[in-house]
């Protein structure tokens, strides 16, 4: 026989999904100037190599985690009847909940064409793909719930050994950072101009940050036998 009183566990956040991430950049256009032939004895003009890409934005922020909920401020419980054997109480605050992840971060975009050639001019070089966006911040952890007291009245004291009361009190646990989402992907290189070869890819972005803080366990109160 026994008593429990828990507060509620928070939900967990569930993670942003895989399409849920900021747009990926546009390519720069149009392409880089073309260069020009002027013959002899004018000089050349020479194409233009293209821009690199533009980098992609940070992922979105992950959400502060849920708090854990307390057990009611304070509880009397009174027993009238015999008791038999082990009588067990337990009063547990709700755990917190974990921050959400960061998104993903949004792609990279892709590097501008090289300008055409033209006669012995040689076409430009295409644009380095831009680099993925970082991903997103983590949320902060919530925080534990409280266990309040417990007044426990013992009608009469022949119905209960005392030294069969076993107790278990506990706060509830803070959820922890969130973790930072992974970083975007890199954009397309562009291409060498007259619709060349591409130049070399962006690199994927940088993860994101964990959640600032992980959130405060909460904390545990007391049982009072009065008999």
């Amino acid at each position: 026989m026994g008593i429990t009183v828990k507060g509620i566990d928070a939900p967990a956040l569930a993670d942003f999904g895989s399409d849920q991430h900021p747009e990926a950049k546009p390519k720069i256009t149009p392409r880089a100037s073309d260069g020009h032939d002027n013959g002899w004895p004018s000089g050349d003009d020479g194409a233009a190599n293209g821009q690199d890409g533009i980098t992609g934005d940070a992922g979105f922020s992950g959400q502060d985690g849920l708090n854990g909920g307390n057990t009611p401020p304070s509880i009397d419980i009174h027993i009238t009847t015999f008791i038999d054997g082990f009588f067990g109480v337990t009063v547990r605050g709700g755990n917190g909940a974990r921050g959400q992840k960061g998104g993903i971060g949004g792609g990279g975009g892709e590097g501008q064409d090289g300008g055409n050639g033209d006669g012995d001019v040689s076409p430009g070089n295409g644009g380095k793909g831009g680099r993925g966006g970082a991903g997103g911040v983590g949320g902060s952890g919530g925080n534990g719930g409280n266990a309040s007291d417990i007044n426990l009245y013992v009608e009469n004291p022949d119905n209960i050994d005392l030294n069969n009361v076993n107790i278990a009190f506990s706060q509830g646990f803070k959820g922890g950072k969130g973790p930072g989402g992974r970083g975007g992907p890199g954009g397309l290189g562009g291409r060498r101009g007259a619709s060349g070869e591409r130049s070399t890819g962006g690199s994927e972005g940088p993860e994101g940050a964990a959640g600032s803080v992980s959130g405060n366990d909460g904390s545990a109160g007391s049982l009072q036998i009065y008999v």
